[in-house]
C-alpha cells in the first residue's frame, strides 16, 4: 500500500497545499488474478504480484482483476480526488472501495475517474481495476480459438472474422494496464485540460484551457499563464515539472463565471513569444504555469517552441527544409524504465536519425517525455495494424471505437515537443477496406478530418495506405524498391522519378503504379525486409 508516511513527504511542499494540486504516481507493485467473469467479486485468494504498467498473455476469453491499496489522508476531504489512467487493456471497469466509479471499453485510450464520492478520507482504499483479453471487444457467439485454427491454419489475429468492435493493435493478445496510473487531489474548480499550440509561422502561442467547476455553486475565476524555462530535472513530489529563473512571458484572462458542474474554456495567446526554437539539435523545453485565482488551482506543463509542416513535397522544420530520416520498430509489453528508453533511443540520435514512429500503438508515456528532452521527433501510431477481415468495418460502431481512440490519443500527447506528426494507422487496407468498398476509404478519410480538427498543427499520414480521400498531409508507403525484385545497386538508387508498385501490407490506397508528384510529402515508414522472412530485431 501507499501509506501515509509517504503523502506526509509532499505535504510539506508548499504552505498553500490544501487549495493546490498533487499528483502521485501509482506505478509500482500491484497484485492480480485471473478469474472466469469479472461481474462475480474477486476471489480472495489466488492473487500474484505484477509490476505496473504491465499486462498477461491471454487471448481465449481470459478475465483479470489489478488490485493495489492506498491511504488518502483526511486533510485531502474537500479535494476532488481523481485517478488517471494512460491506457488500459480492454473493456475495463474500476472499482474504488467496491463501488464502480468507471471504466473505458477501448483498450488504448487515456482517462480519468473522479473517485471522490467512493473515497475513505483518512483510511485505506482499495482500487480494483478489472480487464478483459482481447474478446472483451468482441461480438457475436463465442469463438472456438482451437477448432478453427486447426482447422485454417491461420494466425490467431485472424480466427474472429467481422468480430472485432474496438481498435487492438499489433500486441492484441496482452492485456491489463499496459501504460502509467496516477492519483490526482485537485480543488473543486480547477484545470482540465490545456493544448498548448506553437506556430512559428505565425510567430505566436496559442493556449486552449478548459476549466471545470466540480462544485456545487457558481464560480467567478481569473487565469493567469506565466512561460519559465524547464529547469532540467524531473517531476517534484508534487508531480509538478520545476521552473528556473524568472516568468519569461505572462497573459492573464478577464474574470469567468463557471456554474457548478460545468466547464468553461479559455484561450490565452502570446503573441511573439520570446522563446528559442526547439528542435532535434536544440531540444529547449519550457513550462507553462497556468494558476486559477482564488481556487488555488496551479498547473504546470512541459513544452516546446516548435512547428513542423509539409510545402511542396518536402517536411520544414521550423522553417528549415528537414530530411526526415527515421527509424520504427515494435513496442514492448511491459513497462519500462527512463534508463532502457534512452539505451534504445539515444544510437538513433547517433545514427543522424531525426525521428521515430512508435509502431502500431501509443507507445508508453515515458518515451515521449525522453524524447521531448534529448530531441527527437515522435510520430505516434494510432492502434490500428492490419486486420481489415478482423475489424468489423462495415458497423458504424467500430468506427465510432476508433475515433474515439484518436481523439484520444491526440489529447493524451498533444503537448509533447517531440510530437510533430500523427499516422492514423498501419496497413489496414486489404479484402474489404480498399476502393472497391468506398465507404470504408471515406471512413478513413473521415478519421483523418477528425484528428485534423481536433488539432490543427500537425500533419497526418496513413502509414503504408497512400492518401485516403485526398486528406493526407504526408503520403505512407512500405517496400516499394525491395530486394530481391529490386537489387540494381547503384543504378537502382534513386527510383522516385519513375511509377513503383506498393508491395506493403494489403494495398494501397490511390492508383498503381505510384509516381510521386511531389505536391504532398512521402514518407517510407518501412523497407528492407531482408535478409529473411522476419526481419531483424529492432530494424
Amino acid at each position: 500500500s501507499l501509506g501515509l508516511a509517504a503523502f506526509s513527504l509532499i505535504f510539506s511542499l508548499t504552505p498553500n497545499l490544501w487549495a493546490s494540486r498533487l499528483m502521485i504516481s501509482l506505478d509500482g507493485q500491484w497484485e492480480f488474478v485471473k478469474v472466469s467473469s469479472l461481474d462475480e467479486p474477486p476471489p480472495s485468494s489466488g492473487w500474484g504480484k505484477i509490476n505496473i504498467p504491465g499486462t498477461l498473455y491471454g487471448f481465449n476469453y481470459e478475465r483479470a482483476w489489478f488490485r493495489r491499496t492506498i491511504n488518502i489522508p483526511k486533510e485531502w476531504q474537500g479535494s476532488r480526488i481523481i485517478l488517471r489512467f494512460g491506457g488500459v487493456k480492454y473493456n475495463s471497469r474500476v472499482l474504488v472501495n467496491g463501488k464502480n466509479v468507471g471504466g473505458c471499453f477501448n483498450g488504448y485510450d487515456a482517462f480519468e475517474l473522479d473517485i471522490t464520492d467512493a473515497v475513505r478520507f483518512g483510511g485505506q482504499n482499495e482500487i480494483l481495476v478489472g480487464c478483459h483479453d482481447w474478446t472483451g471487444v468482441f461480438v457475436g457467439e463465442k469463438v472456438d480459438f482451437a477448432s478453427a485454427m486447426a482447422r485454417r491454419n491461420i494466425e490467431l489475429r485472424e480466427v474472429p472474422q467481422d468480430r472485432v468492435i474496438s481498435p487492438i493493435g499489433g500486441h492484441f493478445a496482452f492485456y491489463g494496464i499496459w501504460n502509467s496510473v496516477h492519483l490526482l487531489s485537485v480543488p473543486n474548480v480547477y484545470t482540465k485540460e490545456a493544448l498548448i499550440s506553437p506556430s512559428i509561422r505565425q510567430n505566436q502561442l496559442k493556449v486552449d484551457v478548459k476549466i471545470k467547476n466540480a462544485g456545487n455553486k457558481i464560480e467567478t475565476i481569473t487565469l493567469k499563464g506565466n512561460i519559465y524555462r524547464w529547469d532540467g530535472k524531473g517531476r517534484d513530489k508534487a508531480g509538478q515539472w520545476g521552473i528556473k529563473g524568472k516568468a519569461i512571458a505572462s497573459k492573464s484572462s478577464g474574470k469567468v463565471e463557471i456554474p457548478a458542474g460545468e466547464t468553461r474554456q479559455i484561450t490565452l495567446i502570446y503573441e511573439k513569444p520570446p522563446l528559442e526554437q526547439w528542435s532535434p539539435y536544440t531540444p529547449v523545453l519550457y513550462i507553462l504555469e497556468l494558476k486559477l485565482e482564488p481556487s488555488g488551482d496551479v498547473l504546470r506543463e512541459r513544452f516546446g517552441y516548435r512547428e513542423l509542416w509539409t510545402q511542396d513535397g518536402d517536411f520544414y522544420l521550423n522553417g528549415k527544409k528537414v530530411h526526415f530520416l527515421a527509424s520504427s520498430w515494435w513496442p514492448t509489453t511491459q513497462g519500462v524504465t527512463r534508463e532502457f528508453v534512452l539505451s534504445q533511443l539515444l544510437p538513433l540520435k547517433k545514427m543522424n536519425a531525426v525521428a521515430f514512429r512508435t509502431h502500431t500503438q501509443p507507445w508508453q508515456d515515458i518515451y515521449y517525455e525522453v524524447a521531448d528532452e534529448i530531441g527527437l521527433m515522435m510520430i505516434p501510431e494510432a492502434v490500428i495494424w492490419n486486420d481489415d477481415t478482423t475489424y468489423r468495418v462495415f458497423d458504424p460502431k467500430f468506427w465510432e471505437n476508433y475515433a474515439q481512440h484518436l481523439r484520444s490519443m491526440v489529447h493524451h500527447l498533444y503537448n509533447h515537443a517531440s510530437v510533430v506528426m500523427w499516422s492514423l494507422e498501419n496497413e489496414l487496407t486489404g479484402p474489404r477496406v480498399n476502393e472497391e468498398h468506398p465507404d470504408t476509404v471515406e471512413n478513413l478519410a473521415r478519421m483523418g478530418r477528425i484528428v485534423k480538427a481536433e488539432d490543427p498543427t500537425r500533419p497526418i499520414t496513413y502509414e503504408s495506405d497512400g492518401d485516403p480521400g485526398g486528406v493526407a498531409d504526408v503520403i505512407g508507403m512500405h517496400y516499394p524498391n525491395e530486394f530481391p525484385e529490386k537489387r540494381l545497386w547503384p543504378n537502382d538508387a534513386y527510383w522516385l522519378n519513375e511509377p513503383r508498385y506498393h508491395y506493403g501490407g494489403g494495398g494501397f490506397i490511390g492508383k498503381q503504379p505510384f509516381l510521386w508528384d511531389h505536391k504532398k510529402a512521402l514518407y517510407i515508414g518501412e523497407y528492407l525486409w531482408v535478409p529473411m522472412s522476419s526481419p531483424a530485431p529492432n530494424t
